[in-house]
């Protein structure tokens, strides 16, 4: 079976014609992605600050003896 090189140089003045192909779909390739909402990036949510446990209230401190009952 014949291998193709890792790497192939393509000579653009030997074939015009791939050349404003390929432009085509890499045009209609980018029209597709912007115009696609799946594409696009979703907005960032704002993280919550993290508090210490120690510096919570009592009443949001988990108790472990009502996790070791359970």
């Amino acid at each position: 079976m014949l291998k193709l090189p890792r790497n192939i140089h393509f000579d653009e003045a030997q074939f015009p014609g791939l050349g404003e192909i390929f432009r085509d779909i890499d045009t209609a390739i980018a029209a597709i992605v912007a115009s696609d909402p799946a594409f696009r990036p979703k907005p960032a949510l704002k993280r919550r600050s993290r508090t210490n446990a120690a510096s919570a209230p009592a009443s949001r401190r988990p108790r472990n003896s009502k996790r070791a009952a359970a």
